[in-house]
């Protein structure tokens, strides 16, 4: 394959570039909106041509010196920026401080030989067009063993042009292995969650910025005409120029078609079809696998906290009290680049092929993404200014892995009689809807976790085979989590001998059995008749109480 050289565009469109009136743009700016209400934002519409897609409470334009006027007039708070989408190509380097990816492989491999307990590499898939391999690290403190823990997962690069992704990710990863043993803090978070990182997702396109064809190259590799020339392009001075490729970030299969580009050289470009690139299909089996609890994918630019999801019909995600407390705080903990302010903070509109959109739906996943560097920058001039953006950035990290050990309902979910575990599909009623995919337990402890606020709630669970347990009257506190095993299965209560029968040899059997001359209930819960989850003489007086027209025998609900 031949890539396009970095001082000229295929001569095939240079042609179409001389001819297109769209290139020049004289005064025109590009300004980035920031509305108060779809009201709002429709009237701006209905005179600028939105350049970005609709997904929260931010818009891209490009407006002449009139449109300027005239917002100003609306009372609209924007930003500007310069277009100059001119001939010849940019010629640019990227500044040597920034990871390559020969680089990231590097490090991430040092690290799993320096760290070998900690830190363990994978390869989750290939690039779509040239067949790089798409790396994830993995860090607990058992890393060789999948464990029962809290999973969080974190990803860069999507898009090619937005590298501080990257650099957090690694920055994240070095973070969390150098200070293991010695900060407190770190320490913790290594013993009792499962970190996956995966800084590169587009090491294709990722290629195309560090090789010099261009800095604001963004889409994969695709080659969209099977010329065998690569990362083709209309100019390569801004991240709306028309390029080979497919958008990662428009590709994933939620509503797919609602966002993005069916233009192939358009830089939203979503592509054939919802998951057609293998890039996106390693994310997806790894979300799939591994189940993360929060995730974060990083992009750039504009110093703003996406977070799913405000539909175009004023509809939230059933979980957006949750949601927006989550994001609220973590916000608020990443500092601008001016120092004076933190992040801003918007929804993504939930109809729409973006990785939060999609992980959240199809998963449960609260996923976050923080779009970093000041506008207009994708890429930081100076190491000073990279380094601030990533410390920035990782103190609301640390915010998500203290999130994650406070209120929420988790616990085990297993058969009754085998107390192997099941992946069962967890229902917290207050927060469902038939619109979303299943929020299942795993099938290796039948763990599960739903992150909540504060206040009482009903659990459901459900498994083919099995009758629906429905608990009500849970409660959540603040800053703690409430634990609750689940058991499925038909059994009765009472019938502590297991012959299918309750009757005065239940009675005889239990009494035996605290007198230490008899088995034990197998399982336990046969012989629980007040439904307290403990074996004891109250079980013996309640049964024979029973037999005498008491109280139906009570199943056990273990909390604990």
């Amino acid at each position: 394959m031949k890539r396009v050289p970095a001082f000229l565009a295929s001569a095939v469109i240079l042609l179409i570039v001389l001819l297109d009136d769209d290139i020049a743009v004289g005064d025109n700016i590009m300004i980035r909106a920031r509305f108060n209400s779809f009201e709002q934002k429709a009237v701006v519409e209905s005179r600028l041509q939105r350049l970005n897609d609709d997904i929260g409470a931010f818009g891209i334009y490009e407006a002449s010196p009139a449109d300027i006027k005239w917002l100003d007039s609306l009372g609209l708070n924007y930003q500007t920026a310069p277009i100059s989408r001119r001939l010849p190509p940019i010629i640019a380097e990227l500044d040597s401080f920034f990871y390559t990816y020969d680089e990231m492989i590097d490090s991430m491999y040092s690290w799993q030989s320096r760290f070998p307990a900690l830190a363990q590499v994978e390869i989750i898939g290939q690039t779509q067009q040239e067949y790089r391999n798409i790396y994830a690290l993995k860090i607990s403190d058992s890393v060789t063993v999948d464990q029962d823990e809290p999973v969080l997962l974190f990803d860069g690069a999507h898009h090619a042009c937005e590298i501080m992704g990257m650099e957090i990710c690694l920055a994240l990863a070095d973070t969390l292995l150098r200070s293991y043993g010695i900060d407190t803090n770190i320490t913790e978070i290594v013993d009792h969650t499962e970190t996956w990182i995966v800084p590169l997702i587009n090491p294709d396109g990722n290629s195309a910025v560090h090789s010099g064809i261009s800095l604001n190259y963004r889409k994969n590799g695709r080659d969209h005409d099977n010329d065998g020339v690569l990362y083709e392009y209309l100019c390569n001075d801004s991240w709306t120029c028309p390029t080979e490729g497919i958008d990662l970030n428009r590709n994933y299969d939620w509503y797919w078609s609602s966002s993005g580009s069916d233009v192939p050289m358009n830089y939203y470009y979503r592509g054939a079809s919802p998951g057609s690139e293998s890039e996106n299909a390693a994310i997806t089996a790894l979300v799939a696998r591994i189940r993360p609890i929060f995730s974060v994918t990083y992009h750039s630019w504009g110093e703003v906290l996406y977070f799913p999801w405000l539909w175009s019909n004023n509809q939230y995600t059933p979980d957006h009290g949750v949601i927006f407390e989550i994001a609220t705080e973590m916000a608020g903990r990443i500092e601008k680049e001016d120092g004076l302010e933190s992040y801003d903070l918007t929804p993504t509109g939930g109809q729409g092929g973006l990785s939060p959109n999609w992980q959240y739906a199809r998963y449960g996943v609260i996923s976050f993404l923080p779009e970093t560097v000041a506008y207009p920058d994708f890429i930081p001039d100076s190491e000073a200014r990279k380094n601030g953006i990533v410390t920035a950035n990782l103190q609301g990290v640390f915010y998500l892995y203290a999130r994650i050990r406070e209120s929420q309902i988790t616990g085990r979910v297993v058969d009754i009689a085998s107390h192997q575990p099941l992946e069962a599909e967890i229902r917290i009623l207050e927060h469902y809807s038939t619109s979303l995919g299943p929020r299942m337990s795993d099938s290796l402890y039948g763990r599960y976790a739903r992150i909540l606020q504060p206040g009482t709630y009903t659990v459901q669970a459900i498994h083919p085979g099995y009758p629906v347990k429905t608990i009500p009257g849970v409660v959540v506190s603040p800053g703690v989590p409430t634990l609750l095993n689940i058991q499925l299965g038909d059994f009765l209560p009472g019938d502590a001998n297991g012959n299918g029968r309750r009757n005065g040899a239940d009675v005889v059997f239990l009494v035996a059995y605290l007198k230490g001359i008899g088995r034990a209930p197998d399982p336990m819960e046969l012989g629980d008749v007040n439904g307290d989850c403990v074996v004891n003489v109250g079980d013996v007086v309640l049964l024979v109480r029973y037999f005498k027209g008491g109280p139906e025998p009570q199943v056990c609900i273990s909390r604990d």
